[in-house]
């Protein structure tokens, strides 16, 4: 009996053996890693097209085959492109631009839309980074609150420097679009301003908002007198009965500088960029389809924009008249990017790397038109684009 026990436990060990030999060594699946891309964007219809996209993935599905696929709405989306999954992409919500250049700053965010001016800036301190293309122009205005006795920008401009009292605007953050070319204008009309609120000097005391979210509740208690920022906040402080418009900041002096300027773009890391350029380009043109739906259609855009944010489709009807949308660097457009670096320049706002640069140096130096082109080329050859 012993010996027969000898022999069934050499005989299991020997069907061990060959079982670990059959099986062979673990074999890892040899499929790629999809990569994951962090998404910035800010709270404001000025990112429409992409609100548009996410809202409307199926559309795009079945017209483009190229979309960003709900895995968790508002957070996590894989990204399809020609029918295979290329990325899984995490969206990262913000309240300004300056907010987005930060997180990329920090690895938190590898690609993203955001203003010209904070990528200026971000470059400007250290930031490898690139725009890509705009996405929005216009958007910006001046509201004050009802019962301020002006309606223009003429009138704004007398009443301040004819008040005995400092008058106190809300502004979503000093390095913001709005700010900047708002503090341009003042200093061309010769308006004195401070955000210390203890300077009895000045004309004009900026409160700052921390982003765009409270603007419209800072007017509505009495904390400040009018306020600039990105639409739909305007409108929305226009529809509560507590304001009334007076100007798009596009119209501000001197005259035609800022008509159609460079706001909201389409921005990349370096790092991504270098690492994942198809991948990056692929949401270039994704975002180029996007713009052109909410062109062609801005009632289902307004609806797409209001569902977002939790604003009214009223509201947001009212608020898109005044945003172009546009993927397209144009001259012009370009000229705008350096131009905003040379007036931030001017104000004391660039001490790095891009100070003292002139306005085509700074262009060449923070945008990348190669990416767009490609994207262009590439949904000419697939018939979506003429």
């Amino acid at each position: 009996m012993k010996g027969q026990r000898i022999f069934l436990a050499v005989v299991a060990l020997l069907l061990v053996l060959l079982s670990a030999g059959c099986s062979g060594p673990e074999v890892k699946d040899s499929a790629p890693e999809i990569p994951t891309l962090k998404l910035g964007y800010i709270m404001s219809d000025h990112h429409t097209p992409l609100f548009t996209a996410l809202t409307r993935w199926q559309k795009f599905r079945d017209k483009y085959n190229l979309y960003l696929q709900p895995v968790q709405e508002r957070e996590w989306y894989d990204f399809y492109a020609g029918g295979q999954k290329v990325a899984r992409v995490k969206l990262v919500s913000t309240q300004q631009g300056p907010e987005v250049q930060r997180l990329m700053s920090q690895g938190s965010v590898d690609m993203g839309i955001t203003g010209a001016q904070a990528l200026i800036l971000s470059v400007d301190q250290g930031l490898d980074a690139k725009i890509i293309s705009p996405l929005q122009t216009g958007g910006n205005l001046l509201v004050v609150k009802k019962d301020l006795p002006v309606k223009s920008w003429p009138e704004f401009v007398a009443l301040v420097k004819g008040k005995k009292q400092q008058i106190k605007i809300g502004h979503p953050g000093s390095q913001t679009i709005a700010s900047v070319i708002f503090r341009s204008a003042l200093k061309t009309e010769g308006i004195s301003f401070s955000e210390n609120p203890q300077d009895r000097q000045v004309d004009i005391i900026f409160i700052d908002m921390k982003g765009h979210g409270n603007l419209a509740t800072a007017l509505a208690n009495h904390l400040v007198d009018g306020f600039i920022g990105a639409e739909p906040f305007p409108t929305l402080a226009v529809q509560d009965g507590e304001a009334q418009k007076i100007t798009s900041l596009e119209t501000l002096p001197p005259a035609g500088r800022w008509q159609n300027h460079a706001c909201c773009t389409v921005v990349a890391t370096e790092a991504v960029i270098s690492k994942h350029r198809d991948l990056v380009k692929k949401l270039e043109e994704l975002l180029i389809l996007a713009t052109h739906e909410v062109n062609q259609n801005r009632d289902e855009a307004a609806k797409d924009a209001a569902a977002w944010l939790g604003v009214s489709e009223k509201i947001e009807k009212e608020a898109l008249q005044s945003v172009n949308f546009t993927t397209d660097p144009t001259g012009a457009w370009r000229q705008s990017v350096g131009t905003f670096g040379q007036i931030m320049d001017d104000m004391g706002l660039l001490t790095g790397r891009l100070h003292g640069l002139k306005p085509e140096e700074i262009e060449a130096r923070v945008l990348d038109g190669d990416i767009y082109n490609e994207a262009i080329k590439e949904l000419k050859e697939q018939g979506f684009w003429k």
